[in-house]
């Protein structure tokens, strides 16, 4: 397996357990004009929506992705 395939590999199996877990399809990813981006969103009726963003190492997790997606729903919210 080559090392650039190891984070598709990773996203597509939390995915699945996503679904198997929750036994929902209303799974999103979220992505803005600035290029931020969120691999999986996680919106329930009544609750704020759970955003994940999945890397196969730490190493490489941003958290303005995940800030700039904070920032956009507490904007909604005013």
């Amino acid at each position: 397996m080559r090392s650039e395939d190891l984070g598709i590999l990773w996203e597509h199996f939390v995915l699945n357990e996503i679904f198997a877990n929750l036994q929902t399809r209303n799974i999103n990813y979220w992505r803005d004009k600035q290029k931020h981006e969120v691999d999986f969103v996680i919106v329930q009726r009544g609750k704020s929506p759970i955003a994940l963003e999945c890397k196969w190492s730490a190493d490489y997790f941003e958290p303005n992705n995940i800030q700039a997606f904070r920032d956009i729903i507490q904007k909604e919210r005013i």
